[in-house]
């Protein structure tokens, strides 16, 4: 009985490369991770802002009187207090600092 040696370099085909373990695959994901972290954590820092300033949503002001509250249980379908109302103007700034208003110009609205 004789034993062979198996040479895992003799059975490749010319001109390839061997398999390469797949040990690298988890060092790159934890890299991957830490840089993320990292990139995370300087745009949170760098900002000027304290964190709950309200700074990207402004101060909006409101003219008007507020419009009543429905009662609790009260569905939709049944006589809405505040049907046929007007309701209060609101003027705020979005993100790039331009003015936004609910106003009374005859047109229906949908805020959300």
């Amino acid at each position: 009985m004789t034993t062979k040696t198996r040479n895992k370099s003799a059975r490749q085909k010319p001109g390839t490369k061997p398999q390469s373990s797949n040990r690298s695959t988890p060092i790159l994901l934890i890299v991957f991770g830490v840089v993320a972290a990292a990139l995370i954590a300087a745009i949170v820092l760098s900002s000027n802002e304290p964190i709950g300033s309200g700074g990207e949503y402004g101060e909006p002001t409101v003219a008007g009187t507020s419009l009543p509250a429905m009662a609790p249980g009260q569905s939709i379908i049944d006589a809405d207090p505040a049907n046929g109302q007007v309701a209060p103007e609101i003027t705020g700034q979005d993100f790039d600092d331009s003015v936004v208003s609910i106003s009374h110009d005859g047109t229906p609205k949908a805020v959300v």
